[in-house]
Parts: structure tokens; C-alpha cells; sequence
């Protein structure tokens, strides 16, 4: 998973590499590019959520200050991250595994080059109808 910023537009994106497709949106212009990478997160968690039979899951991100902000969220939370929070313990519940690791980026890894050029084509959709401002508020 991943996000971009390219002056004003910004956008995440997950890819799954197993299934070779990803989820990816265009978010607000006023978005960060830490924004992303987190709206990436809650993507990927939810699209996990939906699956009925429970699996093992790496999610990988390079985005070592929003996987910080994940693990630590609870010194400056949010509704949104208690969200996010409580459907990965859900999942947990559920027998499901779920890793999140943080990888290095722009160092050929294939599926994080994808997750990257995906996320860059997001700048050409319509800005979604989310609002991402509740993620974080500065």
C-alpha cells in the first residue's frame, strides 16, 4: 500500500499482489501526503474485513511515520483511528492474523513500485466523496 502527493493532488492506494488489482481514490487537495498513507491503512483493513473465512495478512507500507501513528495512537487519537483500531481487533477476534510491516521504499520492490504507480494514477479521478480531514487534525 501507498500514498502520493503531487502538488496539490494526492491519493492511496492498495495493491494486492496476489490478486494483481487495486483500491485507490483521489482524496481532497488539502490532504497530506501522511493522510494518505493512513486512509491506505483503513482501505486495506477494510477490504480484509470483508472476507469471511479467516486468513493470515501482511500488509506492508513504507510509511514508517503512519505505521508509528497506528501503533501509538492512542497519545493523540481520533475517532477514525479507534475505528481502524477496533476492526483489526475484531479481525483478531475472528482468527484472523494481520502484519504490518514496515518496508524501505524506491528500492525495487515490485509490489510496493506498484502500489506506488497506482497510487499516482488516482490523481487523475474525481476527488472522492470522503472526507478525510477526521483522520488527523493539526
Amino acid at each position: 500500500m501507498d500514498g502520493s502527493k503531487q502538488g496539490k493532488k494526492t491519493g492511496p492506494c492498495v495493491w494486492f499482489e496476489n490478486r494483481k488489482f487495486s483500491i485507490k481514490e483521489r482524496l481532497p487537495d488539502e490532504c497530506s501526503i501522511f493522510q494518505a498513507e493512513l486512509k491506505a491503512n483503513k482501505i486495506a483493513i477494510t477490504k480484509i474485513q470483508n472476507i469471511e473465512t479467516p486468513d493470515s495478512f501482511l500488509i506492508c507500507s513504507d510509511s514508517l511515520s503512519s505505521l508509528l501513528y497506528l501503533a501509538n495512537y492512542q497519545a493523540s487519537p481520533t475517532k477514525e483511528m479507534e475505528k481502524i483500531s477496533k476492526m483489526i481487533n475484531t479481525l483478531q477476534e475472528r482468527k484472523f492474523t494481520i502484519k504490518i510491516i514496515w518496508i524501505s521504499s524506491h528500492i525495487g520492490l515490485y509490489d510496493n513500485e506498484m502500489a506506488d504507480m497506482k497510487a499516482k494514477e488516482s490523481f487523475t479521478q474525481q476527488v472522492s466523496l470522503c472526507t478525510t480531514n477526521h483522520l488527523l487534525k493539526y
